[in-house]
């Protein structure tokens, strides 16, 4: 769009109010992309609007040289030539003034591009942290999560060394149980001999008394 299509869209009479820009969602760089354009199109206003400022100096200059011729041919009596200067003075006149407007709205329009120059390097700045603090939020989920894991898995492994500690202490005891239980069979089982081996001792004796009373 060219300087004269931005300078009508904005400040032409009668015109509707401009249509309010679509919502759309644009990426860092889309939005520094833009800043760059509307720099470029401030740069272009004041061009502009210097060359207008320029070309209303020259005017200001011939204004003030019919000035002049008037103000001479006045005081020569000559009204012919004063009325010719002062019709060429009020033509710079009016070409001045809408040089001033001109000027006025080229300046307001870079102004205005100005601002929104600034507007959007504020949401490219605003986007910029909060994409950050939302990395360091996901960063700190992130480590909370591996913590609770490391957690997890620590209470679950002093809940096996536990588990183990305890059957290694049943396996313990069950063996010690083991050994008393065959400490008292292995006593009754000496036991249980002396006592065969005594009452074989009687029969044998009995035996061989009656075998002598018979001689």
């Amino acid at each position: 769009m060219s300087l004269i299509e931005k300078f009508k869209k904005v400040f032409g009479a009668q015109e509707k109010p401009a249509a309010q820009p679509e919502d759309k969602q644009y990426t860092t760089e889309e939005r520094q992309r833009r800043v760059e354009d509307l720099i470029s199109q401030v740069a272009g206003l004041l061009v502009t609007a210097n060359r207008l400022e320029a070309q209303a100096k020259d005017v200001q200059k011939e204004i003030e040289k019919y000035t002049s011729i008037a103000q001479d041919a006045a005081k020569s009596g000559n009204r012919q030539d004063v009325a010719g200067a002062v019709e060429l003075k009020l033509q710079a006149s009016e070409k001045l003034s809408a040089l001033e407007t001109s000027i006025d709205k080229y300046k307001a329009l870079a102004q205005k591009l100005r601002e929104e120059i600034a507007a959007e390097k504020e949401r490219i700045s605003s986007n910029e942290d909060s994409k950050e603090q939302l990395k360091a939020e996901i960063a700190g989920s992130e480590i909370r999560e591996q913590l609770a894991k490391e957690g997890t898995q620590l209470n679950e492994d002093r809940e096996l060394a536990k588990l183990k500690e305890t059957a290694v202490e049943k396996e313990g005891q069950a063996e010690a149980w083991e050994d008393v239980a065959n400490l008292k069979i292995g006593r009754a089982s000496a036991g249980g001999d002396i006592k065969t081996q005594y009452a074989q001792q009687q029969k044998d004796a009995e035996v061989e008394k009656y075998m002598s009373e018979a001689k």
